[in-house]
């Protein structure tokens, strides 16, 4: 998958629906499985292989702080169906976050058979950086992911949904006002929809610029990068207090989503002890 095209909806759509999966906990009432979320795969060269992870926000494995014992990736399959995976989290399968307890980024390894299932990684070389550079608010974002309403009944059925960067700035912006002490993180704001089961999302940079072809016909160029993990979106909060012994609160989408940048996930996947981990596996494996 290259980063770069001249059509970015042909090119590109297809191939990020299906680096996506849902992913679900079991009921506990005992009637099936409730989806909680969105995760992505993200693959690590490492010699002649790689290695891959399945990236998601935390929140949606560690609810309020308590992490589910296991949670299961619905695949679709090369057959036209899907399959519920399970992932059992102990010694043997880590959650891993970053060090800074207010990023809500999440990953744990993850091999799956590309032989059974339909899907696809992203790399390294689609990660945007720190710096930015060239992309501004204004720019187009898109994402893929669960939309709660209809999730597929045979398969995976991610949306994807389209909005505008509104906000890039290197101040660290409150993510939970009613916290004590106030809780922030460097964070990225998009005026773009998102719901719950849009957690976990890949987000993406789509920067557009004019070039011309031999011809000197004008075309539209489309450079994509990951832009980071779909967080969620802002609340505004309408408190009512029609007498003196009631209060409600009412909850209303702001419009404006918040994500967290790839450069943090990035410091994640090549800290020191997933670099020594990737290359104790790559042994093993015999990649080296």
């Amino acid at each position: 998958m290259k980063r770069q095209s001249k059509a970015l909806n042909r090119d590109f759509i297809p191939l990020i629906k299906k680096c996506v999966t849902f992913l679900f906990v079991k009921d506990p009432n005992g009637e099936g499985y409730l989806p909680i979320g969105t995760g992505f795969f993200v693959a690590i060269r490492i010699g002649k292989g790689f290695d891959t992870y399945l990236v998601t926000a935390k929140h949606v494995l560690e609810p309020e702080g308590k992490r589910y014992p296991d949670v299961y990736a619905r695949m679709n399959k090369r057959n036209g169906m899907s399959e519920l995976v399970q992932f059992i989290f102990g010694p043997k399968l880590r959650i891993i976050t970053h060090p800074d307890p207010n990023l809500d980024i999440a990953l744990f390894r993850c091999a799956l058979s590309i032989t059974t299932y339909d899907y696809t990684t992203i790399t390294r070389d689609f990660f945007s950086t720190k710096d930015l550079s060239g992309i501004v608010e204004g720019d187009d974002v898109f994402y893929s992911g669960l939309f709660g309403h209809f999730i597929g009944k045979e398969r995976n059925q991610p949306v994807v949904r389209f909005g505008k960067v509104s906000l890039l700035t290197e101040e660290k912006i409150p993510i939970n006002k009613q916290a004590e002490p106030e809780k922030l993180a460097n964070l990225y704001m998009f005026e773009c929809q998102a719901d719950a089961g849009s957690s976990g999302s890949p987000v993406f940079f789509a920067h557009h610029e004019l070039r011309q072809d031999k011809r000197g016909a004008a075309y539209e160029h489309a450079t994509v990068l990951l832009a980071g993990v779909m967080k969620g979106h802002y609340d505004d909060l309408h408190i009512h207090e029609p007498n003196d012994y009631l209060s409600i609160v009412e909850r209303q989408n702001a419009g404006i989503a918040l994500v967290t940048p790839c450069y943090q996930l990035e410091e994640i996947l090549f800290s020191d002890e997933l670099v020594k981990e990737r290359e104790r596996f790559a042994k093993e494996q015999g990649f080296l």
